[in-house]
């Protein structure tokens, strides 16, 4: 029966039920189907659960009050899984979300502006994939479902995942389970590897030829490569369309470098290479280069490239010429040729006199001018050098002003010795002239007892180099009696006498070929060696260039440290004004400008404080208070205190190894004004101490109290 329903204002609506129990409210507004246990909402068949029909855009509404979302739960056994709905912050903002309450995340976010994020709140881009846990992946797979459809995946790989996925962005065919593409953190792109190394790599386990390919559009089209610096300058390595070939382009320059044309041909700097190897200019070939002429019979063995040859030319008869220079008729003029087991060079032989010829070629092709340099005879083997008729077996002449014939040695080796040796005819070695190169030295050797310096007047051998006993050694000079220079009667008995008879220098020391005037120095060494060999510098005196052209002279003696070395130290400088400088000289200075950490005296006898270091050698304690002696002598001592809070007299002495009382040795003063609070005392004069010795600065009033204010230092200087 028909049920209605009463407002205060009129008849809301007619519930009616039928026969089935079938309930319809409104006609099809609401529609129970009993029997199927399903409901309907604008339609009175629902074919599920719950079914909304509409002609609107808008079926359902979930509305939600400020502060919360709004939102749909799907259940299994009254366990909610997954949340759909906006504002997942419940903070008022528009946005769309797929929540999983299990894991307690948001699956799918669409904020406000249309970005989609999945694992992610906060997208940045139309489509952002996130995932929290940084050691799996993020993927996006594309599945073609067809019969021969294939999956690929896009994906950002964990820290632990396998080797070329990990922090990688990869292109990965699932079909093929194999990874096609990889860009690493590093912005190196992989093709064919996981881990590139280079900003394009590319690997392949197949032809190496088809590892890349650069294909034109038209048959006609180049293929080619433009290589650019941060200069801008540019280069191509381009095939050219329609025939086969290769060059290299500068185009900054407008200029082909290499060429390599459809035969093989090479052309450098040219386009038309006539031979395999065309170079257009002058050829530098810095390692080695082999000549082989086609159809030769050459074993690769007999390479001679292993001994170091430059250039190896291999000919097809052993005992045609290897290497022949001609000029532009075809007659030949030096041979470079292979016979017999031995190598030879063949000269100039239109004479008939068998010698070999070396000569300059002056005044171009219009007007020749040859040039002799030098000859090697034929008859004998004489080795001529500025004449074409030498007489020993090494003849050298010039005929040039100002110039003399001069046969140089020179090693350019560091370290190594160049020497002139004479033989006898038992090829003993009897002389050398030789230069030590490490130490700059010139020596004169010999197979004997050296080079003796013998006068009848003087009775005999005066001066010998060469040490005695036989045997090659080094120089080595001596004289037998005094030596006298720059006189005929020496004054008195000295190792070394020299006489001037004018105003200047009568011992000139120069040194020549300085790099720089500032530094630059010169110096005497006096020296000392005991018999057993053992040997020390005792003291130098050196002169010094400065800047601007002046002069300053050093003082340096060695310390007693027990060593015999030569590291004399510098004790005393002139400067280029007159200026005398001592490096060494023991002293101190301390001082307060506040009150000391300790400032309260007792008594006449109390060890005074000073906080600031000012200058030190070492040797001041700033724990003990005390100054020790370095070195035995007089010094100049000076000490500065005022007192405050004395009412009888006070005083201030300079205490040496702890002595107490101001009658102890050292210095002192007195002050008895009693009417005066604030005292200055100030003590100074000169001790003579000893190494080791300390002393300290002491003071106070007789009345045990009182304090040692801020003002007041306390120092020494070493006098000699």
């Amino acid at each position: 029966m028909p049920l209605v329903l009463d407002g205060d204002t009129g008849i809301v609506g007619v519930l009616l039920t039928d026969a089935n129990g079938n309930v319809t409210f409104d006609t099809n507004t609401l529609y129970v189907d009993a029997p199927n246990n399903r409901v309907g909402i604008g339609t009175t068949s629902p074919s599920t659960t719950l079914h909304i029909s509409t002609t609107s855009n808008e079926s359902v509404r979930i509305d939600a009050s400020d502060g919360q979302q709004s939102s749909i739960g799907f259940a299994q056994n009254d366990d909610v899984k997954f949340l759909i709905g906006n504002d997942l912050f419940a903070n008022g903002s528009k946005n769309f979300f797929i929540y999983d309450e299990d894991a307690a995340t948001t699956r799918i976010y669409v904020d406000s502006a249309g970005n989609v994020g999945i694992g992610s709140t906060s997208p940045e881009s139309q489509l952002t994939i996130s995932r929290s846990n940084s050691a799996l992946y993020s993927t996006l797979r594309f599945t073609n479902s067809g019969a021969s459809g294939r999956q690929y995946e896009i994906g950002i790989g964990g820290s632990t995942s396998a080797a070329g996925f990990a922090n990688n962005l990869y292109f990965y065919d699932s079909t093929a389970s194999s990874n096609r593409m990889v860009i690493s953190s590093s912005g190196y792109v992989g093709i064919g590897t996981g881990n590139p190394s280079e900003k394009l790599h590319i690997k392949s386990g197949g032809d190496a030829y088809k590892m890349l390919l650069l294909e034109a559009e038209s048959g006609s089209g180049d293929a080619g490569i433009l290589l650019q610096g941060d200069g801008g300058n540019q280069f191509n390595i381009q095939q050219p369309g329609g025939s086969a070939g290769l060059f290299f382009y500068d185009r900054t320059n407008t200029a082909y470098r290499m060429y390599i044309d459809a035969s093989g041909n090479v052309g450098i700097n040219t386009t038309n290479p006539e031979t395999t190897l065309h170079a257009n200019g002058a050829t530098l070939i810095r390692d080695r280069a082999q000549i082989t002429p086609n159809g030769a019979n050459y074993n690769s063995g007999a390479s001679r490239f292993a001994g170091g040859a430059a250039l190896e030319v291999i000919t097809d008869n052993a005992n045609s010429s290897g290497l022949m220079i001609a000029n532009s008729t075809g007659y030949s003029h030096t041979w470079f040729n292979y016979t017999d087991g031995n190598n030879y060079i063949t000269g100039d032989t239109t004479n008939d006199t068998g010698d070999t010829i070396i000569r300059s070629f002056s005044g171009g092709p219009s007007a020749p001018t040859y040039t002799e340099r030098m000859r090697v005879k034929g008859s004998n083997g004489y080795v001529g050098i500025g004449t074409d008729n030498p007489q020993t077996p090494l003849h050298i002449e010039t005929n040039s002003a100002g110039i003399a014939a001069e046969l140089r040695l020179k090693n350019l080796q560091s370290n190594r010795e160049t020497r002139l040796s004479f033989w006898d005819e038992n090829n003993i070695n009897q002389m050398q002239l030789q230069y030590d190169n490490g130490g700059n030295r010139s020596y004169l050797t010999t197979n004997g007892n050296g080079l003796t310096v013998y006068s009848s007047q003087a009775g005999g051998e005066i001066a010998r180099f060469g040490l005695p006993g036989g045997g090659n050694s080094y120089i080595s000079s001596y004289f037998t009696g005094d030596v006298l220079i720059g006189g005929t009667i020496p004054s008195s008995s000295y190792g070394l006498e020299i006489q001037k008879s004018d105003a200047g220098a009568g011992l000139y020391l120069h040194r020549k070929d300085t790099a720089a005037m500032n530094g630059a120095g010169i110096y005497h060494a006096y020296q000392i060696t005991q018999t057993n060999g053992q040997s020390a510098r005792l003291a130098e005196i050196t002169a010094l260039g400065v800047s601007n052209w002046g002069g300053a002279l050093t003082f340096a003696t060695k310390p007693a440290n027990g060593t015999p070395n030569n590291s004399a130290t510098t004790r005393m400088t002139i400067d280029q004004d007159g200026a005398v400088f001592t490096p060494y000289q023991p002293g101190f200075h301390v001082s307060n400008n506040v009150a000391p950490s300790t400032s309260n005296f007792s008594g006449d006898s109390t060890l005074l404080h000073f906080d600031v270091v000012v200058h030190t050698d070492g040797n001041w304690s700033t724990s003990n208070k005390r100054y020790t002696i370095p070195k035995s002598g007089k010094y100049l001592i000076y000490g500065q205190v005022r007192f405050d809070g004395a009412t009888s007299y006070s005083r201030c002495y300079v205490s040496v190894n702890g002595a107490s009382g101001w009658w102890s040795p050292g210095l002192h003063t007195i002050y008895d004004n009693t009417s005066t609070s604030y005292r200055s005392h100030t003590v100074s004069g000169v001790l003579n101490l000893s190494a080791n010795d300390y002393i300290e600065l002491r003071g106070g009033t007789n009345n045990g109290s009182g304090t040692h204010q801020g003002e007041g230092s306390f120092g020494a200087h070493f006098l000699g």
